[in-house]
């Protein structure tokens, strides 16, 4: 996959469906993303002002971006997912909490006027998505 770069601090390839990371192979590691999350997300990193990650090559099963609907259900995720249609991340940095991450997103939320995030403490991460809620 080409890793074209989708904002200032975010690349297509941080999007792939992990199953190929996870030896699944069931959609190739497909990437497509929203635009408006890219921007939500981009937002987001402005103002908690750490790398956040999505999937990342050295912590495959940190993080998601785009899930394809078998990865989705081997995986626990609902039906119909907004991963699997490119409108949702689960986020996390190192050494930042998940309480920050959330505390940002929750300001480019307010700040673009689109997007939800929900906190998960205990595993440390935020999903974000631009979905309806």
């Amino acid at each position: 996959m080409k890793n074209v770069q989708l904002s200032q601090n975010w690349w297509l390839k941080e999007f792939r469906c992990k199953c190929v990371l996870n030896g699944y192979e069931f959609c190739g590691g497909a990437a497509p993303v929203s635009e408006k999350l890219i921007v939500l997300l981009q937002k987001t990193r402005d103002i908690v002002n750490v790398p956040l990650y999505c999937v990342h090559e050295s912590s495959p099963r940190a993080g998601s971006g785009f899930r394809c609907i078998p990865y989705n259900a081997l995986v626990g995720g609902v039906p119909e997912s907004y991963h699997t249609r490119g409108m949702a991340a689960d986020i996390w940095a190192i050494r930042v909490s998940a309480l920050e991450i959330s505390a940002a997103a929750q300001e480019a939320i307010a700040e673009l006027g689109y997007g939800w995030c929900k906190l998960y403490p205990d595993r440390n991460f935020v999903h974000i998505d631009v979905g309806e809620h």
